[in-house]
């Protein structure tokens, strides 16, 4: 007897392919999505790295101590841009005021190790001294821009006004006993000391000034009476102050004249507002009426009594633009150029971000009028300090040009360019408000 016979029917031929043609669509799609996958990863790390070379160039703005910028690069340190992005990591020729490597890697154990100047697929960064940086990547370019422009970078102003303790002016008797010196990175790897003394305004301004953080340094010789600041220039932002000595010196030439046929406005707000009414929207075409106000404050001012504008939140909503003025309407009987003196204070929450500012504003017929070339009298950026930042008082004159005989309007008050919290607030004081007009 036969044993029986075993079959098997197995996989045919056809069946073998089609499970082939199935696995090979599936890795294609699998490797097309990891290539994917790998190359949004480069292109991340790519920008990243951009950011690490832009930072260690011009800085981190993000990175501040008491409300104020404390990161400036190798622009801060040197006064120059880089000419080449070797130069962040080695000494370009023993530099004094070189402080790096700037692009530590913070991950490495090697004490010291220094970060790639490449992209994520190792070619090389691109830069030329200006203020972009390029990546190549893999077929296409991205770029990152260390800042507005070279000028931003490189030539900010700093302008400064010197008066006593008492706020009174130098004149012309004093203002050859003062000497100033603005101390900063000369672009060499040294230091330029920049001394001159002030007009009799108390006013001097110095240009060409780079971003960092250089020392202002005022002297009364004859009492050797010294006073330092330690500023912080931003991109594109030119630091206006008053600079007060600590003893009271200038009482032979005040700021403040008698009252004569000329003088237009003398308001020491000490019982009312002294003629001066409130306004909403009174500068750079705000609309926005609900997000300001104006107040008589009876013991706020420099002494007495002051006139306050303030920028109310109220919400969470994003505001654009908000302005509120104090006004008064002059009548000269004659042509001739008006001298604006007044006492300022300006505050501004520390909840603001470093985008957002407040400013003291004063316009004289609709035309804004600021110290030196700028539109504005003083300007506070927030930056999330623990405090409110806030300039303290302040003296400044002004000339509001030349006033023919005939009606005109005269508006001080406070500007703020963007709040999106409801505890975003900002406010200033005005006392001392005289208006004479100048023979």
């Amino acid at each position: 007897m036969k044993p029986p016979r075993l079959t098997s029917t197995g996989y045919s031929l056809v069946e073998l392919l089609v499970v082939i043609i199935v696995l090979s669509i599936m890795a294609g799609i699998a490797i097309r999505s990891l290539d994917h996958s790998t190359g949004r990863e480069r292109l991340e790390t790519t920008r990243a790295r951009l950011d690490r070379v832009a930072h260690a160039i011009s800085g981190n703005p993000n990175l501040t101590a008491g409300g104020n910028r404390t990161d400036f690069g190798y622009v801060g340190d040197i006064g120059a841009l880089p000419a080449n992005l070797g130069h962040l990591l080695t000494n370009p020729g023993s530099y004094a005021t070189w402080n790096g490597p700037y692009l530590v890697d913070q991950v490495s154990t090697s004490t010291g190790a220094t970060l790639t100047l490449t992209d994520a697929w190792g070619n090389s960064l691109g830069y030329g001294g200006g203020v972009v940086i390029t990546a190549a990547t893999d077929g296409s370019t991205i770029s990152r821009r260390l800042g507005p422009s070279t000028d931003a970078l490189l030539n900010n102003a700093v302008r400064v006004t010197v008066t006593d303790l008492d706020g009174y002016l130098p004149g012309n008797i004093y203002k050859d006993s003062i000497t100033v010196t603005l101390i900063h990175p000369d672009g060499s790897g040294g230091l330029t000391y920049r001394t001159a003394y002030p007009a009799a305004d108390g006013s001097i301004t110095y240009d060409s000034v780079p971003i960092g953080h250089p020392d202002l340094r005022v002297v009364y010789q004859p009492l050797d009476d010294t006073v330092y600041r330690h500023l912080a220039i931003a991109p594109g932002n030119d630091y206006v102050a008053t600079i007060p000595l600590y003893r009271s010196l200038f009482a032979y030439s005040p700021p403040v004249v008698a009252v004569t046929e000329d003088t237009l406005i003398l308001a020491d707000f000490d019982t009312n507002e002294d003629g001066f009414s409130y306004v909403d929207d009174a500068f750079r075409g705000t609309s926005e009426p609900d997000y300001a106000s104006g107040e008589y404050r009876a013991s706020d001012g420099y002494t007495g009594g002051a006139i306050r504008a303030n920028i109310d939140a109220v919400d969470n909503s994003d505001i654009i633009g908000m302005s509120g003025a104090w006004e008064i309407v002059v009548n000269p009987t004659r042509a001739g150029v008006g001298s604006l003196t007044f006492r300022y204070s300006l505050r501004h929450d520390s909840y603001y971000e470093s985008n957002e500012y407040s400013e003291v504003l004063v316009s004289i017929d609709g035309t804004l009028v600021g110290v030196g070339s700028l539109d504005y009298i003083d300007r506070l950026y927030g930056g999330g300090g623990s405090t409110d930042f806030t300039t303290g008082w302040q003296q400044v004159t002004i000339s509001l040009g030349n006033l023919t005989a005939g009606t005109h309007t005269l508006r001080i008050g406070i500007y703020n360019n963007e709040k999106t919290t409801v505890n975003e607030n900002a406010d200033v004081l005005f006392d001392d408000v005289l208006l004479v007009q100048l023979p």
